[in-house]
């Protein structure tokens, strides 16, 4: 069967040369055979024919008898009249279609033309005013199957009968299965909504697949529990009423009040009368006012009740006992003869938020706080809040503090804080015991490089009050040696390059470790220092390895020592060096036995009472007794160790070895070696690795 055309009019059968129009009555044309048209052009009519059609113009494709050409070449949104489409031939390009084409006439295009949306092999139609491109060609949709995709395409034609069947991916049509019910023990299957009989209007799907009326509920009972279902039906006049349990529709009853008896029952809150809206629902049931409580007397009890009404200006007040709104009187303190009173508490003004009320009535800093516009003399300790709980402040400079709060400039143990006139030490160590003694035996390592630039070290220092001062802190100070050229011990000129010893860690090494001591009695108090490393290397005791002369008689303390002494007045000012005299070995015996044992001949015989500025140590000061030295002149007045050496072995920053002023032998000179032992070297051994490490008593 041929494609059918739907005409606006009856019209005579038309003959053409490519097949025959047969007139169907006026309203439908049929082609006669396959052979009717040619492929790809539609119906043909002779040159110059006409014939108008409404709507949508399909022509079957003979190449294929599963395609359409489509053309919804329309003329107008509301189907006006089309006139019919004339193949004229083909053309290989778009810009080859004709200038003179007339309505109605149809070219093929060969190759495409993306300018204008076409497509190779398209047809397109002369509309009057321009060409109209015709649909292409669509094939029929192919149907998936388990293992392949289908295609998209035409709707596959339903044959008679297919009415009531829907469109299967598969491309049949065919007719869903009704859903099978699902049983207690077997699911069920998938498909269309069973039929409702009539009757079932008011019945839902079950699972089971049949409609069914869901049953009302059943209420329970004090000895069986309900079945759910349906809420039953309320009647008229129960729109006010709940469902209760038992599946009735019903009123809460009102609540019953209690009596000094019996117990009440729930229920509903009563409705409150008009003029209650102020009351409060009393356990009896019933609305009542609560009344003001009544305040107690000094001889009667009040009674409970409503807070009584605040008047206006009591917004501070409080509520007495007796019923009365009244401000507390602020507490009243006391005197050295009288009481105080109790009231509030005194309001703290602004920067007292560290204090404490005292009994007088008055915010203080606790006891041992640091306070504003106060006296406070050297040794004094006090505490403030910027400084973690284990350190303190310590007096370093008399004064008085500032009015306001103290702002610390640093907390780093040591560090040095100016308030007012009078100074601040942050010391974790001060228990206010400032004696030579005490401070011989506490070690802490802290830079008193500050305390000393200040003055007020050397002033505490003079006055016999180490406040700030520890064995084992330090001064930083460069110190510079001149140039210097001398005749040694051996007649030889020999000259020393002036030399600059930067940022040298002068340690505390003692408190008053020389006071009353000397021939000629020292007395004033005094700090002995030493360096934390070896300064001047590659120096010997004597250019000849002898040591005739003892130590007085030696290159060092003729030509070395003098220069140091003037370099560390220098860098610390002359007069904060103290002159002290030690008794300085000036003679040996080359034949005597050597104290030192193994073997060793020649010892000190003679010392002499020497003014000394800067020296070296003994060993004893190191090693608390003679180890390697020739006698007992070697000892001088420094016959006990140093507090530095008693609480810390590890006495230098590096490992180098020192000389020390003991002679061991004819030859040798003591020193302390670079492992931490005594030991002895020749009086001309010279090594970088260690040589002098001069003393003195800074004051």
């Amino acid at each position: 069967m041929a494609n059918q055309y739907t005409l606006t009019d009856a019209f005579s059968a038309i003959s053409e040369t490519q097949g025959t129009l047969y007139n169907v009555g006026d309203s439908n044309i049929e082609l006669a055979s396959a052979a009717d048209t040619t492929p790809g052009q539609g119906i043909l009519l002779p040159s110059g024919a006409r014939q108008t059609f409404r709507g949508t113009l399909y022509a079957r494709s003979m190449d294929d008898a599963a395609t359409l050409n489509v053309s919804d070449f329309t003329e107008g949104a509301g189907g006006g009249d089309m006139p019919v489409l004339r193949f004229c031939g083909s053309v290989a390009t778009y810009d080859d279609l004709p200038d003179d084409a007339e309505q109605g006439d149809v070219y093929n295009i060969e190759a495409a033309n993306p300018d204008h949306g076409i497509l190779a092999g398209d047809n397109v139609a002369w509309n009057g005013t321009a060409w109209d491109r015709m649909a292409g060609v669509y094939t029929v949709m192919t149907g998936a199957s388990a293992s392949a995709d289908g295609a998209a395409g035409l709707t596959p034609q339903p044959l008679q009968g297919d009415e009531a069947k829907f469109l299967r991916g598969d491309a049949t049509w065919a007719t869903e299965a009704d859903m099978t019910g699902a049983a207690a023990g077997t699911a069920g299957a998938h498909g269309l909504v069973p039929a409702p009989a009539a009757g079932d209007n008011v019945k839902f799907l079950r699972g089971d697949g049949s409609w069914t009326q869901e049953a009302v509920m059943t209420g329970a009972t004090n000895a069986a529990d309900g079945e759910k279902g349906l809420v039953p039906k309320p009647l008229t006049g129960e729109e006010g009423k709940f469902l209760r349990g038992d599946g009735t529709f019903a009123h809460e009853a009102t609540m019953t009040g209690a009596t000094s008896s019996v117990a009440g029952a729930g229920g509903l809150v009563p409705a409150p009368a008009a003029g209650d809206d102020t009351k409060f629902l009393a356990g009896d049931g019933t609305y009542k006012q609560e009344a003001v409580y009544t305040g107690a007397t000094a001889g009667a009890a009040g009674v409970k009740g409503l807070v009584p009404a605040a008047s206006l200006g009591d917004l501070l007040s409080f509520l007495r006992s007796d019923g009365t709104w009244a401000h507390e009187p602020t507490l009243v303190g006391a005197t050295a003869s009288t009481a105080g009173a109790a009231g509030l508490v005194p309001a703290p003004a602004a920067g007292q938020e560290a204090h404490v009320l005292t009994g007088a009535g008055t915010w203080e800093l606790p006891y041992g706080f640091r306070k504003p516009s106060t006296a406070y003399a050297v040794g004094d300790i006090v505490y403030v809040n910027a400084l973690a709980p284990c350190k303190k402040l310590v007096c370093v400079a008399a004064g008085t503090t500032g009015s306001g709060a103290l702002t610390l400039s640093s907390t780093d143990e040591g560090a040095l804080n100016t308030d007012g006139t009078a100074v601040w030490m942050v010391d974790s160590f001060a228990d206010g015991n400032n004696t030579a003694q005490h401070k011989n035996g506490v070690y802490r390592g802290a830079d008193l490089t500050a305390y000393w630039d200040s003055g007020h070290m050397s002033t505490n220092i003079q006055a016999g009050v180490f406040v700030g001062m520890y064995v084992g802190d330090y001064i930083t100070k460069t110190v510079e040696t001149a140039e210097k050229t001398y005749t040694d011990k051996g007649g030889n000129s020999k000259t020393i390059a002036a030399a600059t010893y930067s940022n040298v860690k002068w340690l505390v090494a003692g408190f008053d470790v020389h006071l009353h001591c000397g021939a000629t009695e020292t007395t004033a108090h005094h700090v002995i220092m030493l360096p934390a490393s070896t300064l001047q290397r590659s120096i010997g005791m004597n250019p000849t390895n002898d040591t005739t002369g003892g130590f007085k008689g030696s290159d060092m303390w003729t030509q070395i020592l003098p220069m140091w002494a003037t370099a560390i007045q220098n860098a610390f000012g002359s007069s904060h060096v103290l002159k002290h005299y030690d008794y300085l070995t000036k003679s040996i015996s080359s034949t005597a036995t050597s104290k030192a044992g193994g073997g060793l001949v020649g010892a000190a015989n003679n010392w002499e009472n020497t003014e000394v500025y800067v020296s070296i140590p003994n060993e004893t000061m190191i090693y608390g007794g003679q180890c390697f030295g020739s006698s007992g002149y070697d000892v001088g007045t420094f016959p006990r160790i140093l507090p530095l050496y008693a609480l810390k072995c590890n006495h230098l920053d590096d490992r180098s070895w020192f000389w020390l002023h003991d002679v061991c032998s004819a030859s040798y000179f003591c020193l302390a070696n670079s492992h931490g032992d005594a030991n002895y070297g020749s009086a001309d051994g010279s090594t970088a690795y260690g040589g002098l490490r001069p003393y003195f008593l800074l004051y």
